[in-house]
C-alpha cells in the first residue's frame, strides 16, 4: 500500500471513530481506537480539521466537523430525505406552513430538508439551528435519556433567544415531559419573535429517533393555531418512520 493511500485509509478510520460517539473524543482515546501513535493521529486530525471535516472543541477534544456533516447530509438526502420529501410536500400543501426535516449532530440541530410555505422564515439545508428553542431539536431531545440531557446542559448552556424563551433547566425539562405526553413539541415565539412551530420525532428501523419533522409559520398568517395541525404532523411523522422501517422486525 502506497503512503498516500495509507494516510487516506487512516483518515477515513479516524472519521469513522469520531462518528461512533455523540460526544467529543480526546487524542489519546482516538489514537488507541485506531491503534496509531498519538503523533500520527494528531497529524491526520490537523489535516482533517484544516478541511473542516474535524472540529477541535478545545482542551484537546475532537468531533466531526461541519464539512463532514454537510457531506453526510448529501448522502442522507438519498435515504431519509428521499423518503420524506413527498410526505413533507403533502403536509406543506395541507397546512400552508413551512415543513422542515432536521437531525442532531454533536448536540447541534442541522436542517436536512425543507418544503417552504408561502409565508415563513426559511432556513437553508445544512443550516445549524438552536437545539433548545427550535421545535425540531426539542422533539428529538424529548427522546433523550437523563444522562444525555445532563451532557447537553453541560456542553450547551441555555441561551434565551426572545423574551418568550424558556430560561431555566427545570422549565425546559418540564416542557420536554409535556412534549412526551403530547407526542409533539411546540414553541411560540421562543426562537424567533412572531414565529410559532410544532415538531415530532421520526424513528428508523432500530427504534432510534433519527430526525424530527416540524412545522413553522408566522403568527397570524394561517387560519388557526398551529397546534391544530398536530394530528397531521404526527401522522406524517409516523408515515415517514414506517418508510424507514420503524415498527418492523429487523432481519438477521
Amino acid at each position: 500500500m502506497s503512503n498516500s493511500i495509507q494516510v487516506l485509509s487512516r483518515a477515513m478510520q479516524l472519521l469513522e471513530i469520531l462518528t461512533r460517539k455523540e460526544s467529543p473524543m480526546g487524542l489519546a482515546e482516538i489514537a488507541e481506537a485506531a491503534q496509531l501513535p498519538k503523533s500520527s493521529a494528531h497529524r491526520i486530525l490537523m489535516a482533517l480539521e484544516a478541511e473542516g471535516y474535524v472540529r477541535c472543541e478545545g482542551q484537546g477534544l475532537y468531533s466531526v466537523g461541519m464539512s463532514m456533516i454537510c457531506l453526510a447530509g448529501k448522502v442522507i438526502r438519498r435515504g431519509i430525505v428521499f423518503q420524506a420529501a413527498r410526505f413533507m410536500r403533502g403536509l406543506r400543501d395541507q397546512t400552508q406552513c413551512t415543513v422542515y426535516l432536521s437531525t442532531v449532530n454533536n448536540f447541534e440541530l442541522v436542517y436536512l430538508h425543507r418544503a417552504p410555505g408561502p409565508i415563513a422564515p426559511v432556513n437553508d439545508i445544512g443550516y445549524v439551528g438552536d437545539i433548545y428553542y427550535g421545535t425540531g431539536g426539542r422533539a428529538i431531545l424529548s427522546t433523550y435519556s437523563t444522562q444525555q440531557l445532563d451532557e447537553l446542559f453541560l456542553r450547551r448552556p441555555l441561551t434565551p433567544r426572545t423574551p418568550s424563551s424558556l430560561t431555566t433547566r427545570e422549565a425546559f425539562v418540564e416542557e420536554l415531559e409535556q412534549t412526551r405526553r403530547r407526542g409533539y413539541s411546540r414553541s411560540v415565539e421562543e426562537y424567533i419573535i412572531g414565529v410559532s412551530g410544532i415538531g415530532a420525532p421520526v424513528y428508523d428501523y432500530t427504534g432510534e429517533c433519527v430526525a424530527a419533522l416540524s412545522l413553522s409559520a408566522v403568527v397570524g398568517t394561517i387560519p388557526c393555531d398551529i397546534e391544530a395541525y398536530a394530528g397531521l404532523l404526527l401522522r406524517t411523522a409516523e408515515e415517514i418512520s414506517q418508510w424507514l422501517g420503524y415498527g418492523k422486525k429487523a432481519v438477521g
